[in-house]
């Protein structure tokens, strides 16, 4: 379960706000592309949660955008999915907590993969 998948989301429930994890700029000013980023997501029900789901948004030129982000959808984008990120065990989390996690973007010569932890509710 340690692998993300590209889904086309149908049983689920949003149970929070999307947020920003990452960004990159073009043509990269760094060496590294390496990322990370802590997020915590407010929920208003009692739920168990299996997994993230991830989007992107991109701005191809001076305003011009495409984005799978269900705020900002952009019209005709059917061939692209969301990253589905599977917790290796559901997480419980009580109405009017959080869940937190830590998401990684990590980078070895060529090869470039995603890690991701639930670190709370405790």
């Amino acid at each position: 379960l340690e692998t993300p998948f590209v889904v086309k989301l149908h049983n689920f429930a949003p149970l929070a706000a999307v947020q920003p994890a990452f960004r990159f700029d073009h043509p990269a000013s760094e060496k590294s592309l390496e990322r990370y980023c802590a997020l915590e997501f407010p929920v208003a029900v009692d739920c168990t949660v299996h997994g993230l789901a991830g989007y992107f948004e991109s701005e191809l030129y001076d305003g011009v955008m495409i984005s799978i982000n269900p705020a900002t959808f952009s019209t005709g984008m059917f061939s692209w999915f969301p990253l589905f990120l599977p917790f290796s065990r559901p997480v419980f989390v009580a109405a009017g907590s959080s869940l937190a996690v830590r998401l990684w973007r990590r980078r070895e010569g060529d090869r470039v993969w995603y890690e991701w932890a639930v670190v709370g509710p405790d």
